[in-house]
């Protein structure tokens, strides 16, 4: 009877004005991330004091040329604090480490394997003699190792000092960014547009970083003989601030087919058409965030719509004029319906969010796609820098199961790690994690690779149950000799046929893009309040649809129809998701990096980080 009292709410789904928020931010550490702009992979570096553009090509092993195509204005003259783009097709990886400092007037450069006068004159456009006369010692000969200064003076081509030329002083006034400071917080405390400051800054790619420096679009004092000269900066714009706003809702409610079920007298949850269940607890959910907020202030008009899984009937619903006029759209749900959406969403400059799994694609080159569930690579990539910070010790194994697509997953692994090593400034002897291709026998070479003495962390990204279940078991008969911690992919926690005892005995950890704990007072209260409203406990897709709503709707009451920019910096721990999003580039959406490692402890599941 409750399957059919909530279809029969399906079937009156029409709009809702309902007056219905919160806030945090963001502390997040300077690294090199790779961002796709127009479909191609960069990294962003800032220009610091020093820096030239050939300090930044030899600090990326880059060729000038690539670097000047790809940042045409640089040739001109930078500045402290502009961002340049790296190609990352262009990197030299055998020549990552190399870097170049600069001296005053002088290029230091460092004699490598097989270098010759003639050749480090031409690379430097120098005339020889004037390197001897800098450097009298090479008269001897050149050792590898051996530092030589490079007179920037001498060198011939004009049109090309400039790229041996130390950046320039900043002529904005620049901020040291804080923990918790968004772009919002920085434009309300120096009275300019958000806008401006994006644009001072390259559009701010990546996102604020605590500690780093951005530029505020408002000139730099000048000491004149007279007075201060000072140029304010316009004040920021409220207008996208408004006294209420429109929410479509997209989801495939399925409501045509669900008619025959509600004709069904002792109806059950398994008579309900396809996704449409998951489409009402998502929904559920959504009105719930709703009812939480509405003592905020927000006042909203929802409009929800049953898109089915048709393109057709999708493209009728984007031809109504009501559409043209909301605030944000959620969903649709499945992805060729989402694309249609989302095209719409660029042409008529409206923010979508897409609340379940999609291609990485659609948010390629739309600012106003942002997509809430993180992707399988960002997961590692984050496991592998705690990895090296918490398990760099211990004998690291990484598992590629023969005949699957595990290479992917354990070469991003990989090259996290080294990065992180790279960058970490612990100076004793670090070893790279042992990669094994285990096929049908090769358990025993498994064996042969733990160790006695250390905490044996091994990795297993494989999504075969079969294989899973055969190598617990294994490595159960030996956990007597070994210490061990394994971590699976969160696959693993869909498991029936495991028991948790053996979980818990080999110390198994999950890594995933969500989680609810049962026993946080937030969750309790939200499922008392769930069951009241619905007489049914939550799924998961209650509690989606619950930290999608309050989010987005949050961040419309905070912030208006130009919220997507606070996503570099507002950060919310939800029910079952973190939102902490990161533009994907200068053109592109945003990404969320919601990632949990969770632990068997005491027999149940635990937040590790």
């Amino acid at each position: 009877m409750k399957s059919k009292m909530r279809l029969a709410f399906l079937l009156i789904l029409g709009f809702l004005v309902l007056t219905p928020t919160m806030v945090s931010a963001q502390d997040a550490a300077p690294n090199l991330e790779v961002h796709k702009i127009n479909g191609k992979e960069y990294y962003i570096h800032t220009i610091e004091a020093g820096n030239t553009l050939y300090a930044v090509s030899r600090m990326y092993a880059i060729p000038l040329k690539e670097l000047l195509k790809a940042n045409p204005s640089a040739a001109d003259g930078y500045s402290i604090g502009d961002r340049i783009l790296i190609p990352l097709k262009e990197v030299k990886r055998k020549d990552f480490t190399q870097t170049v400092e600069v001296d005053g007037n002088y290029l230091i450069h460092m004699v490598e394997k097989k270098n010759t006068l003639y050749a480090i004159s031409k690379e430097y456009d120098v005339d020889q003699k004037d390197i001897i006369a800098e450097n009298p010692q090479v008269m001897d000969g050149l050792k590898e190792g051996m530092e030589i200064r490079i007179p920037v003076a001498k060198i011939k081509k004009t049109e090309e000092k400039q790229l041996y030329v130390p950046a320039r002083e900043n002529i904005w006034q620049t901020h040291t960014v804080a923990a918790k400071e968004t772009v919002y917080s920085l434009s309300k405390k120096y009275q300019v547009s958000i806008d401006s400051i994006l644009s001072v800054n390259n559009g701010l790619v990546g996102g604020l970083r605590v500690g780093e420096s951005v530029n505020i679009p408002i000139f730099k004092i000048v000491e004149t003989d007279t007075d201060t000269a000072f140029i304010p900066a316009p004040v920021f714009d409220s207008t996208s601030i408004k006294p209420a706003y429109k929410v479509a809702l997209m989801l495939p409610f399925f409501l045509k087919e669900n008619k025959v079920a509600l004709e069904t007298e002792n109806i059950t949850a398994s008579d309900i058409f396809g996704m449409s269940g998951y489409a009402l607890e998502f929904y559920e959910g959504f009105l719930l965030a709703i009812d939480s907020l509405k003592n905020e202030g927000l006042n909203l008009k929802l409009m929800v719509y049953d898109t089915e899984n048709d393109t057709a009937v999708t493209a009728a619903i984007l031809k109504k004029p009501e559409l043209k006029t909301v605030d944000l759209i959620v969903g649709p749900m499945y992805y060729k319906n989402f694309v249609l959406a989302a095209d719409f969403s660029k042409k008529h400059q409206i923010n979508i969010v897409t609340p379940v799994k999609q291609s990485n694609k659609i948010l390629l080159g739309n600012s106003y796609v942002s997509k809430v569930a993180t992707s399988s690579p960002l997961l590692v990539k984050r496991f592998a820098e705690y990895c090296h910070s918490n398990w760099s010790k211990n004998n690291i194994i990484l598992i590629n199961h023969q005949g699957e697509e595990d290479d992917a997953t354990i070469q991003t692994f990989l090259k996290s790690y080294k990065k992180s090593m790279l960058d970490s400034k612990d100076s004793t002897m670090q070893s790279v994690p042992n990669e094994l291709i285990y096929g049908d026998k090769s358990f025993s070479n498994l064996k042969n690779n733990l160790n006695e003495l250390k905490m044996n962390v091994i990795y297993i990204p494989s999504e075969n149950q079969a294989f899973i279940t055969a190598l617990i078991s294994s490595l159960h008969e030996v956990k007597g000799d070994y210490k061990f911690t394994l971590v699976f992919n969160e696959n693993i926690l869909n498991y029936d046929n495991l028991e948790v005892k053996s979980l818990h005995d080999l110390n198994v950890h999950a890594l995933t893009s969500e989680f609810v704990d049962p026993q946080a007072k937030e969750v309790k209260v939200f499922k008392e309040q769930f069951f009241n409203r619905n007489k049914h406990l939550p799924s998961k897709f209650s509690y989606l649809g619950y930290d999608v709503g309050y989010f987005y709707l949050s961040l419309l009451n905070q912030f208006g129809v130009n919220y997507e920019v606070m996503f570099m910096g507002y950060n919310k721990e939800m029910l079952m998701m973190n939102f902490n999003f990161f533009k994907t580039g200068i053109e592109s959406g945003y990404e969320n990096h919601s990632v949990f490692l969770l632990k068997y402890e005491d027999y149940k599941l635990k937040k590790v980080f």
